[in-house]
């Protein structure tokens, strides 16, 4: 999975779609430079939250949050998708 939750307002949303109201209302997590300082904590939030559910769960709570968020294929994924074969 690939989630991108870098900018402000997408931050709070991300955070509190994972239940860590905690962080998207942390002042000291309100801007980017506050979180690359704690970047290894966000990581491991989201780590442990997504741990817990199947990949389709995990996007269909970020598409409800309206938090960027997108599958990473593996070798396999792209030699069966249809898109990738369409496009040679």
């Amino acid at each position: 999975m690939l989630i991108a939750g870098n900018g402000d307002s997408i931050f709070r949303r991300l955070m509190a779609a994972i239940g860590r109201t905690d962080l998207a209302d942390d002042p000291a997590l309100a801007g980017n430079e506050g979180r690359v300082r704690r970047v290894q904590e966000i990581d491991e939030a989201i780590a442990a939250w997504t741990a817990e559910r199947s990949v389709d769960e995990i996007l269909a709570a970020m598409e409800k949050a309206k938090v960027p968020a997108g599958r990473i294929y593996s070798a396999r994924d792209i030699a069966e998708d249809p898109h990738y074969a369409a496009r040679g």
